[in-house]
């Protein structure tokens, strides 16, 4: 597909007809695939993108598909509503040309979809003129049937893309968006449906064969499945939904709590309740502090000096050895004259050895003198004395210290927290200044509690409903057999059985092979828009779930919580590559303010090796900061032409010029 050329008629901020030459033209004998735009906020840049998104999808063009009042109401709002002007537009239309290949065979397609205000509605009209033909090709709902067999919306999702679809991929973490995009483009609607036909075509035979009181019970319980299988995919649908409100409120809470903590609110405390635990603290330092003055006031006090108790110990265990001896002494000396009158007896000596015994003996009895330290003559405690004070010092200190050390750390812990109690006290902001961002915080929090809640209950539902599905089935099978025992099943309703099973296995084969593909691609496209530096190196995408485990240079996972905010960027635009290849489709790309979010690393990757090489024709809607000087002067010849949208606040419309911002007409033509 090529699109030539966009005409709007009263559409948004597009006051009157504008008409946008979209065919890539050649320059020096190359085709140059880039279409610029550039405009401020405001200027019309997102209403291009939905006009085109308009004029081939109607109303499946929103992301949710709204009741025909709520599209009317979506399509009146669109009517450009001119300011100073007395007589306002009532009707509006966009006009997509394109050239399209089919079977081989090119043609030129000249869709058009315009609407009216009729009272408080809108009637719309879609009209598709093929080549030079003046009258209409297809209109009304063939025309939309047409388009949708062309380009399937699930499809163009993947080409004609904006920075809220970047954002969404890049903030689902539950993978529910990407999951929906996997189905959408393996046509998973088209089998679930050809399915449900064969349901209906077996129901219609199976009403004239077998037993009428069998077969009531069969359509019961398929009337039963169909509606469970119905209500199962309004259930996907709503936690799908659900999920990306998840993840928007889960961002919106982090953002006002980090605008809380910016004005104080880290800081914040309830001042009384804080006042009154550092009034409770400083009790109960004071009963800590006061049991060390008493530990202190007994033999805790030797605890302070653990040397000179060892040395005291010393002293008083050798004053109690030296009292020993001089006992011994005593004892010897009372009886050494009795030892000498024994031996003289003993052994008849005369007096001559009787004298040299005496001397003998008293000179063994001095020698149980031993010299006493100058320590030991201050020792002036008996022996039982010295071993009571002993056992003191040598036991009830030690367990002094341990309770004057617990004491000890108990008191400076209990000081530690009344300094950061004090600290929070005179940092904390008033109350008043941060009311605001408190009940912004709080507002925040009550909204993501209530997804959460909705989420579980809506999980809950989902499960209840699976297992209502999975009895229905196993009833029906048994059903079933029992109408093909008894001979009620004619060869068409076993030929759809048939083809039934014949799906299934087609869905689980056509998914692991889209999704191996679609690894490819994304592996490929994230390798050529990420740095050097960056983590993932593979992919791997779960056929069932649909849910995409990223790999390092290891092998090992990684979570995708784990990238940078400009990573997640670069993940979500090369899958929505691997996406739009995997579909096999050759389409044009239609982006809308790619790089708000990216770095400015990130932002030239993407410039030199994203829009060059994204298609055959690439329109790039962007704003002065995103495509700046410099990404301009490096894309130049890769642009065909480019315009530049500025919005005129007088006439509340949005005017439309050739160039680009500080490009005139001349420099870009």
């Amino acid at each position: 597909m090529l699109l030539k050329k966009l005409t709007l008629v009263d559409v948004g901020t597009y006051a009157g007809q504008q008409d946008f030459d979209l065919a890539p033209r050649i320059k020096y004998g190359a085709k140059r695939p880039i279409i610029l735009f550039g405009g401020l906020n405001g200027t019309g840049k997102t209403t291009f993108l939905t006009a085109v998104r308009l004029a081939l999808y109607g109303r499946q063009s929103l992301d949710v598909t709204p009741t025909q009042k709520e599209y009317e109401e979506y399509l009146l709002e669109l009517i450009h509503r001119p300011r100073h002007l007395l007589v306002k537009a009532k009707q509006a239309s966009v006009a997509l040309v394109f050239e399209h290949a089919r079977m081989g065979e090119r043609a030129t397609y000249n869709v058009v979809r315009f609407w009216e205000e009729r009272g408080k509605g809108a009637e719309e009209r879609l009209v598709i003129y093929r080549d030079d033909a003046t009258e209409a090709y297809l209109s009304d709902e063939q025309a939309q049937s047409f388009l949708n067999q062309l380009v399937p919306p699930g499809v163009a999702q993947f080409f004609f893309f904006d920075g809220e679809k970047i954002s969404s991929l890049a903030k689902d973490d539950s993978d529910a968006v990407l999951a929906d995009a996997i189905k959408r483009l393996l046509g998973l609607d088209l089998v679930d449906r050809l399915n449900s036909d064969l349901n209906v075509f077996m129901r219609s035979h199976r009403a004239s064969l077998g037993d009428k009181k069998l077969r009531e019970e069969i359509d019961l319980h398929e009337t039963a499945l169909a509606a469970a299988e119905e209500l199962s995919g309004l259930l996907g649908k709503k936690r799908n939904a659900l999920e990306e409100q998840r993840t928007l409120a889960t961002e919106n809470f982090h953002n006002k709590k980090a605008e809380l903590s910016s004005q104080g609110g880290a800081w914040s405390v309830n001042r009384s309740e804080r006042e009154a635990e550092l009034d409770r603290l400083r009790e109960k330092r004071l009963r800590h502090e006061e049991a060390l003055r008493e530990g202190l006031n007994g033999l805790g006090v030797f605890a302070l000096a653990p040397n000179a108790c060892r040395r005291a110990i010393a002293t008083l265990t050798a004053a109690e050895g030296q009292l020993d001896i001089e006992t011994v002494k005593r004892a010897v000396t009372t009886r050494a004259d009795e030892l000498i009158d024994v031996l003289t007896k003993a052994i008849s000596i005369g007096a001559k050895d009787q004298s040299t015994l005496a001397a003998t003996v008293d000179a063994w009895v001095s020698g149980f003198d031993v010299g006493v330290s100058e320590a030991e003559k201050k020792v002036s405690l008996g022996s039982a004395d010295i071993r009571q004070v002993r056992n003191a010092l040598e036991g009830q200190v030690r367990i002094e210290h341990q309770t004057l050390k617990a004491e000890f750390q108990q008191a400076r812990t209990t000081l530690e927290q009344e300094e950061k109690i004090q600290d929070q006290l005179a940092h904390a902001p008033s109350d008043d200044s941060i009311k605001a961002a408190f009940e912004a915080v709080t507002v925040a929090a009550q909204k993501l509690g209530g997804i959460e809640v909705e989420r579980r209950m809506l999980i809950e539902e989902q499960r209840k409903v699976l297992w209502q599905s999975i009895e229905l089935v196993r009833k029906l099978k048994k059903l079933e057999e029992k109408l093909v025992s008894e001979g009620g099943v004619e060869r068409g309703h076993l030929a759809a059985e048939s083809t039934q099973e014949l799906i299934a296995e087609f869905k689980v084969s056509a998914a692991q092979h889209k999704c191996e593909l679609l690894r490819q691609h994304f592996v490929k496209a994230f390798k050529r828009l990420a740095r050097k530096d960056d983590i993932v190196r593979d992919a791997h995408i779960d056929a069932e779930t649909f849910q995409v485990t990223l790999k390092d240079g290891s092998g090992r996972d990684v979570a995708k919580k784990r990238l940078s905010a400009g990573e997640k960027q670069i993940y979500s635009i090369a899958m929505l590559e691997a996406l739009a290849k995997t579909s096999g489709r050759n389409l044009p790309v239609i982006i809308d303010t790619p790089l708000g979010r990216l770095d400015s690393k990130h932002r030239t990757k993407l410039v030199e090796s994203y829009f060059p090489v994204a298609s055959h024709q690439v329109i790039v809607l962007s704003t002065d900061t995103e495509v700046d000087s410099k990404f301009y002067d490096d894309l130049m010849n890769k642009i065909s032409h480019a315009y530049h949208l500025s919005f005129d606040e007088d006439s509340g419309s949005t005017e439309v010029k050739p160039g680009y911002f500080w490009r005139n007409t001349a420099e870009v033509h």
